[in-house]
């Protein structure tokens, strides 16, 4: 299976899916490189360039960066109020392993 990233560029994500790098590596290395060649896919086709690019300044890709762990941030921090708002719903304490938690609670983060 080929995905096209581009006219002139490809990958064919069988052959590194059987690269002897990824067959030293763990599953969620595979999937963060899939994720990886999804996000460019995903940035050519949206915005028509990968990170290939030379017209931003250092600064530029520091301010990108920047404003993506900012929005990292509010994710993480969005994700913890959630589970502790869940967890407190039915009493059990949100550090505690997932197996400890209400099946309502499971079922809320899960879908």
């Amino acid at each position: 299976m080929e995905e096209h990233l581009g006219k002139n560029w490809s990958i064919d994500l069988y052959q590194l899916s059987t690269n002897k790098l990824t067959k030293m590596t763990s599953n969620i290395t595979k999937k963060v490189i899939e994720d990886l060649i999804a996000s460019d896919k995903k940035g050519l086709e949206e915005y028509g360039v990968t990170v290939d690019r030379e017209d931003y300044t250092l600064r530029d890709w520091l301010q990108e960066a920047y404003e993506e762990t900012c929005d990292t941030a509010k994710y993480l921090k969005a994700a913890i109020e959630n589970l502790d708002k869940k967890c407190v719903k039915c009493g059990v304490n949100p550090n505690n392993e997932i197996s400890d938690w209400c099946e309502q609670c499971v079922r809320n983060i899960i879908l």
